[in-house]
C-alpha cells in the first residue's frame, strides 16, 4: 500500500465519522475547546499513562478476541465511535484483522464479566460503573479492568477525547518475523481535569431547591421532574418570594443576587447562560419563552444519562450553551473548503398547520447557525420569514437578492456566512414557465472564501410541484442552460441547491443532470451519513424506507463532495416538512486524486 493510500484511508475514516477532533497531549501549549466552551484538554490537565507488563492482544490472524460493546440505547455518536475504532486495523494496513461489535444486552445463560470486551461509553457493565465512579466530571480514562478495556467519561466531549486517544496512542499493529499481524492494547491512560465539579459531598444535589417566578414555573417543574425521574432525588420548586437559601438552582431572571451576574452579558434567543456562584446555579435565557427550551437543552446535556449516570457540571461556570440541542456533530469533514446547505422551511401561507411559524423559524435559524454552512439555499422564504431570519441571523448571515428582478419578494434566496465568505457577484432569473414568479426562479451568487481565496458559485431554485411535469421539464432545461452559462462566465465550480420537486427516477432529474453535467452529493460524497428522503408531514418522522428525495445538492465535476448528510433531528421535524441537507465540498483536485472516482459513478 502506498503512502498516499495510507493517508487517504485515515482521512476517509475521519470523514466517515466526523471525528476530526485532534487530541492535544500534555506537551501542547494550545487549548482544545469544544462547543459550549468547556476545555477538554490543556497544559494544566495532566495525562497519565501506564504501560502494561504485557500488551493485550485484541485480534490476530486467527480472529478477534475482544468485542466492541456500546450501550443498548446508545446515542448515534457512540455508535459512530464504535465504527471508528472498528476501522483501525484496515486504516493502518492490517486488512486481515478485525473487531466485532454488539450492544451491552446480556444473553440468557451468559456471564458478561467473563467476556472479553472493549466497553465504549455508559454501558451497563460493572466495570464501566467502577471506572466512572473513580472519575471526576471532567476526567476520562481508557483502562484494562478484568476481562474488559473500559473507555469511560462523563460527557460527549470527554468521551470523544477518550476514543481519539485510544485510536491514536493506545492501539498498535505489531508484525512478527513471519509477517503475522496482531492488534494490541498497550497501556492504561487517565486524563485528569483541574476543574472541580459543582456537586460534591459537601454540596450534594439532595440539598437543592429550584427557584422560579410565575412565568418560569413550567420550566422549573420540567427540570424538577427530569431530576426526580433520572436520579430518584426529590426536588422542591419554590417561588422567588420565598426566603433565599444557600443551595439553589435559579431558573430565569428572578429576585436573587446572582441574577446580576448576567446583567452585562449579551444574550440572544439561540443561547442560554449557565453561571455558578458559590453554591448557586443560574440558568437564564433571553426571554421567558426561551427558558422552557433552555431547560430542555440543559436536561439533554446534563440530566439525561446517555453518556454518564452522574448529574454534574463544573463548579466555575460562566458560559453560554445552545438553547437548541442537535444530534449530529457540526464539525466539517477534514479537507473541506466549504459547506453548502439546502433547506425548504415551509412557508406559513400554504397550510393552517404552518401558520404559527415563529418557533419554526427560530429552530431553522438555530440549525443553520449550528451547522454553519458557508452558503445556504433557502426555499419558501415569505416576507414573514425574511423578517424573522434577518433578526435571528444577526451578523452571521446575510441574504442575497431578497427580491427578484421584478422587485417581488424572492421566495428562493441564498444566504451566506459573512464570517467565512465574501459575495463577489449575484443575480436572479425567473423561469419562462411556472406558477409563480416569486417561487419559480433561480438565485445565484459568486463567493470567495476568506481563508483560502477559493471562488465558487451557488445557484438555488424551487421547481414547480410534481403535478406540473411540463413546467418542470422547461425549468430543468432553462436552469441547465443557466448553469453552463454561469460556469463559462465565471470559470469556477458551480454548486446547485434546491427543492426540485423531482425524484431521481424521473426524466426531469436525469435530463437536468446530463445537460448541466452535474454530480449529486448524496450519491458521490466520500462519506454519506444519511441519504434517504427529505419530505415528511410536519412533525412526523421521516419514512426510513424511502430512498429518493426531491431536495438535492449538485455540483459541476470540478468540485468533490467529501461529506453528505440529511438532518432528521427530532427538533427539526417540527420546524418544516422538509429535512435540511448539507454537503462539505473540496475544490483541491490534488486531494481528489488520492482516490479518484470514475466519472460514470459520480453522475446519475
Amino acid at each position: 500500500m502506498s503512502v498516499n493510500q495510507h493517508v487517504f484511508r485515515y482521512v476517509r475514516v475521519l470523514l466517515l465519522l466526523s471525528l476530526a477532533f485532534v487530541l492535544l497531549l500534555s506537551s501542547c501549549q494550545e487549548d482544545t475547546t469544544v462547543p459550549g466552551g468547556e476545555t477538554v484538554l490543556n497544559e494544566s490537565m495532566p495525562i497519565e499513562g501506564e504501560y502494561l507488563k504485557e500488551p493485550i492482544v485484541l485480534s490476530d490472524s486467527d480472529g478477534a478476541y475482544y468485542t466492541l460493546v456500546h450501550p443498548q440505547k446508545a446515542p448515534s455518536f457512540v455508535s459512530d465511535c464504535v465504527a471508528y475504532l472498528r476501522g483501525f486495523p484496515a486504516d493502518n494496513g492490517a486488512e486481515g484483522l478485525s473487531l466485532s461489535y454488539r450492544s451491552d444486552a446480556v444473553s440468557p445463560g451468559t456471564n458478561p464479566s467473563e467476556q472479553k470486551e472493549i466497553l465504549i461509553g455508559n454501558t451497563g457493565r460493572a466495570e464501566t460503573k467502577a471506572v466512572m465512579a473513580e472519575l471526576s466530571y471532567g476526567d476520562y480514562a481508557v483502562v484494562a479492568k478484568g476481562q474488559k478495556i473500559v473507555v469511560a467519561a462523563h460527557t460527549k466531549e470527554t468521551l470523544k477525547a477518550a476514543v481519539e486517544v485510544l485510536y491514536q496512542e493506545l492501539l498498535k499493529i505489531e508484525v512478527d518475523e513471519t509477517g503475522r499481524s496482531r492488534l494490541i492494547f498497550t497501556q492504561n491512560y487517565y486524563a485528569k481535569s483541574d476543574r472541580s465539579p459543582f456537586f460534591t459531598e459537601e454540596n450534594p444535589l439532595s440539598r437543592y431547591q429550584i427557584v422560579c417566578n410565575t412565568e418560569t414555573r413550567a420550566a422549573a417543574s420540567k427540570l424538577q421532574q427530569a431530576i426526580q425521574r433520572t436520579f430518584r432525588i426529590p426536588m422542591t420548586v419554590v417561588d422567588e418570594s420565598e426566603a433565599e437559601t444557600e443551595f439553589e438552582i435559579v431558573v430565569g431572571d428572578v429576585a436573587r443576587d446572582i441574577a446580576g451576574e448576567i446583567a452585562n452579558h449579551k444574550r440572544n434567543d439561540l443561547e442560554y447562560h449557565l453561571i455558578t456562584k458559590e453554591k448557586k446555579l443560574f440558568i437564564a435565557a433571553e426571554s421567558n419563552q426561551q427558558i422552557d427550551r433552555a431547560v430542555e437543552a440543559f436536561c439533554e446535556k446534563y440530566v439525561n444519562t446517555a453518556y454518564s449516570s452522574a448529574f454534574n457540571l463544573f463548579g466555575d461556570l460562566q458560559m453560554k450553551e445552545l438553547v437548541y440541542v442537535f444530534e449530529d456533530d457540526a464539525a466539517m469533514a477534514q479537507g473541506s473548503d466549504v459547506r453548502v446547505m439546502s433547506f425548504n422551511v415551509l412557508c406559513e401561507l400554504w397550510d393552517d398547520l404552518a401558520k404559527n411559524y415563529q418557533e419554526r423559524a427560530r429552530t431553522a435559524a438555530a440549525a443553520i447557525r449550528y451547522y454553519a454552512p458557508d452558503v445556504v439555499g433557502l426555499q419558501e422564504i415569505s416576507d414573514a420569514y425574511h423578517a424573522e431570519f434577518q433578526v435571528l441571523f444577526g451578523d452571521d448571515y446575510q441574504f442575497v437578492d431578497a427580491e427578484n428582478e421584478k422587485n417581488q419578494t424572492n421566495f428562493s434566496p441564498l444566504a451566506y456566512n459573512t464570517k467565512k465568505v465574501t459575495l463577489q457577484d449575484h443575480g436572479t432569473q425567473i423561469f419562462a414557465t411556472g406558477n409563480s414568479t416569486q417561487l419559480r426562479l433561480a438565485s445565484w451568487g459568486v463567493f470567495e472564501t476568506k481563508d483560502s481565496g477559493n471562488r465558487f458559485l451557488v445557484i438555488n431554485t424551487h421547481w414547480d410541484l410534481t403535478k406540473n411535469p411540463a413546467y418542470r421539464t422547461e425549468q430543468s432545461i432553462e436552469m441547465a442552460q443557466l448553469i453552463r452559462s454561469l460556469q463559462k462566465r465565471f470559470q469556477c465550480p458551480v454548486i446547485a441547491t434546491g427543492d426540485y420537486n423531482t425524484y431521481e427516477h424521473e426524466e426531469q432529474y436525469k435530463s437536468f443532470v446530463d445537460q448541466a453535467a452535474l454530480i449529486e452529493a448524496k450519491y458521490t460524497a466520500k462519506t454519506i451519513k444519511r441519504s434517504g428522503t427529505t419530505y415528511h408531514d410536519l412533525g412526523v418522522a421521516v419514512d426510513a424506507a424511502a430512498t429518493e428525495s426531491i431536495d438535492h445538492i449538485f455540483a459541476t465535476k470540478d468540485a468533490l463532495f467529501l461529506y453528505y448528510n440529511t438532518l432528521i433531528d427530532p427538533c427539526l421535524l417540527n420546524a418544516s416538512d422538509h429535512c435540511p441537507i448539507y454537503a462539505d465540498v473540496c475544490f483541491d483536485r490534488a486531494f481528489a486524486e488520492i482516490d479518484p472516482i470514475a466519472a460514470d459513478s459520480r453522475s446519475r
